[in-house]
């Protein structure tokens, strides 16, 4: 009740003896009533917000412990078959390991290797991933290089660590795409000779990269 009836005085003053003359008045008189106004202002609620918010520490970034390599020999074990495609992901702040092979995606995690899933992709019925699948089995057997020494390949040219790594067909030309962030290798998968290095291109990019493996096929129309 008092901080309202101070609040209508001060008000009044503002109103009543002009803008700057009334703001000096009620600063000067009735300094309880600018602080208690000030802390019940909307953006003092905001800065005190601010303050809390920039106090606290944001979460720890998570690591990967487990290496592609070592995640592709995890998923051989659990389903038969030779994997073609890997990538890392952070999944409600976990890191984990896609490994395609066959026609499943085996999910490890980035951390303990524990195998947190096994799903059956064509059970799953969708036809993008079919198609996608289907492809890769098909240029799967004319291959000489695994995706295992692809990566290998690819780490000693970069000299870190891939984030992902997929067995392609372009243009007639059968590769191992490995990505480095915003940075790519092509690896040609009947040799294991690096092809192309260069940068991710932006989704919708018309860049194309030329270039010749030593396995090749008609090209698609």
């Amino acid at each position: 009740m008092r901080f309202r009836i101070k609040s209508l005085i001060g008000s009044f003053l503002i109103a009543g003896i002009g803008g700057s003359a009334g703001l000096w008045a009620t600063q000067n008189y009735f300094p309880s009533l600018m602080k208690q106004s000030q802390a019940n202002s909307p953006s003092a609620e905001i800065q005190t917000q601010g303050d809390d918010l920039s106090s606290k520490e944001l979460p720890p970034v998570p690591t990967f412990e487990v290496t592609l390599q070592e995640a592709i020999k995890i998923a051989e074990s659990e389903i038969e078959g030779k994997a073609y495609s890997i990538e890392q992901e952070i999944e409600n702040v976990t890191p984990i390991i896609e490994v395609d092979l066959a026609k499943y995606e085996v999910v490890i995690h980035g951390q303990t290797r524990e195998v947190l899933e096994v799903e059956d992709e064509e059970a799953e019925g969708d036809p993008e991933d079919i198609a996608e699948i289907d492809e890769a089995l098909s240029i799967l057997p004319h291959t000489t290089i695994s995706l295992i020494e692809a990566l290998e390949i690819a780490e000693a040219f970069a000299n870190k660590q891939p984030n992902s790594a997929e067995l392609e067909n372009e243009d007639g030309n059968i590769v191992y795409e490995v990505v480095f962030g915003l940075q790519k290798i092509y690896i040609d998968a009947g040799n294991g000779a690096i092809l192309h290095s260069g940068d991710v291109e932006p989704e919708g990019s018309q860049q194309t990269v030329v270039f010749k493996s030593s396995v090749q096929l008609p090209k698609q129309d």
